[in-house]
């Protein structure tokens, strides 16, 4: 449901933003701060996405996080966990196929990038 849009609707968001289909079980989201909807998962070509809507937006946009990643990580194997900070800030994380710790991030301070992180090897392991 978007947020003020009267009551509950069912929205096919893979056919209206021309997105790709995703992996089963692997879906989070979460309301922002700024009232947008935030829907990412693992597409069915092994890529982290994101399914997006802001009141500004005409309607919901794909994009894939993957594609827009800095940073050499693997990529998300199975479930994504996904959160929103204080500061406005999104957090994915998972496991990758070989069970490091993943999380990709980005900051709404304006840089509009998603920044990739290997967990398990910044710790050592």
């Amino acid at each position: 449901m978007v947020p003020a849009s009267g009551g509950w609707h069912w929205d096919d968001l893979t056919t209206e933003s021309d997105g790709e289909p995703i992996n089963p079980g692997t879906l989070a989201a979460v309301v922002t701060p700024w009232n947008a909807i935030e829907v990412v998962a693992t597409s069915v070509d092994d890529e982290t996405v994101s399914y997006w809507w802001t009141p500004r937006s005409s309607g919901w946009v794909f994009e894939s996080i993957t594609a827009q990643q800095l940073g050499e990580t693997p990529p998300i194997a199975g479930p994504l966990a996904l959160t929103v900070a204080p500061d406005g800030s999104q957090h994915v994380a998972g496991v990758s196929a070989a069970g490091d710790v993943i999380h990709i991030y980005w900051r709404a301070n304006g840089q509009d990038l998603w920044r990739g992180e290997n967990l398990t090897a910044l710790a050592g392991g």
